[in-house]
């Protein structure tokens, strides 16, 4: 019988979670998140507001999910693209994409 290399590896989920100037919603949603997934990847898509870059940087300080700022606003579709390849390098199998 085969074995299937990616069946014998442990199973990671992360959640990528994109924003841009959202400091309405964003804390409560990775607070929601972080009640059923543990690993949680925000995407600042270069975010220029105060507020939002200040909940952002709260979010990182205690811990409730990895933050990871793009320089510039590339749009929803390049924020995913760089939360996935970000959890493919932090070694994650699966990732489930929210809205923020």
């Amino acid at each position: 019988m085969q074995h299937n290399d990616q069946l014998e590896q442990p199973y990671r989920l992360c959640a990528v979670i994109p924003t841009y100037n959202n400091p309405i919603t964003i804390k409560s949603i990775v607070a929601q998140v972080g009640s059923h997934i543990r690993d949680i990847l925000v995407v600042d898509d270069g975010s220029n507001d105060q507020a939002a870059t200040l909940i952002l940087s709260d979010i990182e300080m205690h811990n409730m999910a990895r933050v990871i700022r793009r320089s510039s606003n590339g749009g929803k579709g390049a924020a995913v693209k760089t939360g996935l390849r970000q959890a493919e390098q932090l070694g994650f199998t699966h990732v489930l994409q929210i809205d923020a």
